[in-house]
């Protein structure tokens, strides 16, 4: 697989030459946005041919995602976790709160994506 250009620069971000190399970037962005739609039409066609999932099923689910982040604007940003012990933001990744340690963080599947 192909590293972005900006993975592939500086500190500054600029390639050997001392540009930015946003064309590689965005190469390497469109391709990877085609093989996410190859991937979900490919999904898309088991879930119907395999399960009987109808597209008004499936556009139901779409539309309840898009609206967990409280926007529904066509997107699934990432929504805060607060650590269910003390309150305090947490990274959606980290194993436990950085602040209290707890190890519970209950953060729902969707959110892990």
């Amino acid at each position: 697989m192909n590293i972005p250009g900006r993975l592939r620069t500086d500190a500054d971000g600029h390639a050997a030459g001392g540009a930015p190399n946003h064309g590689e970037d965005i190469e390497y962005l469109k391709r990877r946005v085609e093989r996410l739609k190859l991937y979900s039409a490919a999904l898309t066609l088991i879930l119907m041919e395999k399960l009987g999932v109808t597209q008004a099923e499936i556009d139901k689910a779409v539309d309840m995602i898009d609206g967990m982040d409280g926007i529904k604007d066509g997107t699934m940003r990432r929504m805060v976790v607060n650590c269910p012990r003390c309150g305090k933001v947490v990274n959606q990744k980290a194993d436990k709160c950085m602040y209290c340690g707890n190890d519970a963080l209950e953060v729902p599947f969707l959110e892990r994506i």
